[in-house]
């Protein structure tokens, strides 16, 4: 079963940083995602800021249903996103 997990890459190694169910000799595929995980903390202080400006203007469920309604236009779909709202 596919699972995300976050690596830290120290010495030439990628290290996971939570414990994997796996036994000594499995083989498993990995795939990359070379951007970096940034900690809010290390963000500058413009960066801080600007999040902090947007903070509660946006109501997210309305932004995913209005990106799926958009995408799904002429569609008949009932996904969560295209259902009418209650």
């Amino acid at each position: 079963m596919p699972k995300t997990i976050k690596v830290k890459f120290t010495g030439g190694v990628l290290v996971p940083l939570e414990t994997l169910d796996l036994n000594e000799g499995d083989e498993v595929l990995v795939t990359l995602d070379a951007k970096p995980v940034v900690p809010f903390e290390e963000l500058s202080e413009r960066s801080k800021a600007a999040a902090a400006e947007w903070a509660g203007s946006v109501d997210a469920a309305k932004l995913l249903r209005d990106i799926y309604t958009s995408r799904h236009r002429g569609f008949d779909c009932d996904c969560i996103y295209c259902a009418p709202e209650q």
